[in-house]
C-alpha cells in the first residue's frame, strides 16, 4: 500500500488529548497544551488526528466520482483487491473521497501569493508539468525574468531580472577571509553568489589504503533494497552489489572476474565479488559498491566526516585497500 495509506492509518490511532496536550521537549522546550483552542473550533479531546487533519469537511469535497480520477487505479480511494487490513481491524474498503486530491488543495495554499505558486491538481493531470511558480494558470517560462515571471515584473518593474525573495537579502560585504565591517548592505532582487574554494577530502589515498571506494546506486534497486529486493525482476537482474573495479587494478592485485575481495577502510570492512566487464566501469584507482545490499554492508567502511558549509556527512567516498579473500 502507499505512504499515504500509511499515514492516514497511522493517524487513526492518536488522539487529539494524546498529542495536543502539553509536551516538555527538553529544559529550554517545551510544546504549549492547544486543546482548549482546538475545542473553540469545534473539535474533541477523543478525535483522532485522522479525523481533524484528513477526513473532514474540506476534504470530503473531493468526490471519489471525480472525473479527473476515471480510469486510473487508486486503492485509497476504492480501497484494495488483497484485503489489506486497516488500522480498525477490518478489511479495508476505500476512504471514499478524492484523498489525494484533497491533499494537494490543502498543500498549495502555502506557496499561493509568495512565488511559489501552483497550479490545481487537474492542470498537472492535464499538462503532465507546468514550470513554476503558476499564476492565474500560467506557467513562468523563465523565472526571475521580468518578461516572463509576474513576481519578477512586481519586484522590478523597470529591470530585465529580479532575483526576489527575503531568505539573505542583506549582507555584510568583506573579502576571502570574513566579512569586513558590520553594516549590512542591501541585495534586494540580486541573485546570491558564494565563491567556496576547492578543500581536499578529508580522507584521501595512501600507501595503506591506495584506492578511492565511492559508493552510490544501481538502477533496479532503491535505497536499502528492503522493497526492490524483494521484487522477483529486480532481485533476479541484480541480486548482489558487487565490487565494480578497472581491469589493470584488477591485473595487479592478481584477481580474476568473480573473485571474493576484502573491502577495507580505517573503520571496517565488507566481501564482495569484483565485476570488471560489467556496465560499471569506473577508472583505475577507484572502486565502486553500491549500498542497496544488506549482505555487502559497505556503510561499514564509509567516512563519517561533515561538511562545515552543508552539514552533509560525506558517506560517498573514502580510502579503502582491497584484498583477495
Amino acid at each position: 500500500m502507499s505512504d499515504t495509506w500509511q499515514i492516514l492509518e497511522f493517524a487513526k490511532r492518536f488522539k487529539l488529548k494524546e498529542v495536543w496536550g502539553e509536551h516538555k521537549i527538553d529544559d529550554k522546550l517545551t510544546l504549549p497544551n492547544v486543546l482548549a483552542e482546538a475545542r473553540k473550533m469545534g473539535y474533541k479531546d477523543n478525535d483522532t488526528l485522522y479525523h481533524v487533519l484528513f477526513d473532514n469537511r474540506f476534504s470530503r469535497k473531493f468526490l471519489a466520482s471525480d472525473p479527473i480520477g476515471r480510469g486510473a487505479p487508486n486503492s485509497e480511494v476504492f480501497g484494495d483487491r488483497r484485503h489489506v487490513i486497516g488500522s480498525d481491524g477490518k478489511p479495508f474498503k476505500g476512504y471514499g473521497f478524492f484523498i489525494q486530491k484533497y491533499l494537494w488543495e490543502e498543500y498549495r495554499k502555502f506557496g499561493k501569493g509568495h512565488g511559489h505558486d501552483l497550479a490545481y491538481f487537474d492542470d498537472y493531470h492535464r499538462a503532465r508539468g507546468l514550470r513554476w511558480p503558476v499564476v492565474n494558470g500560467k506557467e513562468t517560462l523563465w523565472r526571475f525574468n521580468t518578461k516572463y515571471d509576474p513576481y519578477a515584473k512586481k519586484a522590478a518593474p523597470n529591470g530585465d531580472f529580479a532575483f526576489y525573495g527575503k531568505a539573505g537579502k542583506k549582507l555584510v560585504s568583506g573579502d576571502l577571509r570574513g566579512p569586513q565591517g558590520t553594516e549590512a548592505k542591501s541585495l534586494a532582487n540580486k541573485a546570491k553568489i558564494f565563491f567556496r574554494p576547492f578543500m581536499k577530502a578529508p580522507e584521501r589515498p595512501s600507501k595503506e589504503y591506495p584506492f578511492w571506494l565511492a559508493t552510490g546506486r544501481v538502477l533496479e534497486h532503491w535505497h536499502s533494497g528492503t522493497m526492490t529486493m524483494r521484487v522477483p525482476e529486480l532481485f533476479r537482474a541484480v541480486p548482489e552489489a558487487l565490487c565494480y573495479m578497472h581491469e589493470e587494478d584488477g591485473k595487479k592485485l592478481g584477481l580474476n572476474q568473480g573473485d571474493a575481495v576484502w573491502i577495507e577502510s580505517r573503520r571496517g570492512s565488507v566481501k564482495a565479488r569484483v565485476d570488471m566487464r560489467g556496465r560499471n566501469k569506473p577508472p583505475a584507482g577507484l572502486v565502486y559498491v553500491p549500498w542497496f545490499d544488506e549482505n555487502v554492508f559497505i556503510n561499514k567502511v564509509c567516512l563519517d566526516a561533515t561538511c562545515p558549509i552543508s552539514k552533509q556527512t560525506d558517506y560517498k567516498k573514502c580510502a579503502v585497500r582491497i584484498t583477495k579473500a
